[in-house]
């Protein structure tokens, strides 16, 4: 027993992390931009600009952003007058902090002003 406890002990003590973070700066982002070499980005928020009530009968709203180009839904709302209940729903997709690795390209998608991030340093 002492022999495999000392195995493990020792395969533990060669394990290395990848890197400390240190906190760089925090981002408002909103054109495409690209997390750089040596840093991660950690993905807090995103600053809507679309308001969850508008007029009219059919409403589907949703809060994007673009991660590598490809599109991420962050929450959304549809609405509907014309059933008794109204048919209205809204819901999270993606849950936050989303964590981007160095050179991970990030937008504001629709219905999002910015993407608000905190920028950490990769130390070895």
């Amino acid at each position: 027993m002492k022999f495999i406890l000392g195995c493990v002990l020792l395969g533990l003590g060669g394990l290395h992390a990848q890197g400390t973070l240190q906190f760089n700066q925090v981002l408002l982002v909103s054109a495409v931009d690209t997390v750089p070499q040596n840093k991660v980005w950690k993905v807090t928020s995103v600053l809507s600009n679309s308001q969850l009530h508008t007029s009219g009968t059919n409403i589907a709203l949703s809060t994007a952003m673009l991660v590598n180009g490809s599109t991420v839904y962050l929450s959304g709302r549809s609405y509907s007058d014309w059933s008794a209940d109204g048919n209205q729903s809204f819901g999270t997709y993606t849950q936050m902090p989303i964590w981007l690795p160095a050179q991970t390209t990030l937008a504001a998608g629709a219905n999002a002003l910015s993407i608000s991030v905190i920028e950490f340093n990769v130390l070895p």
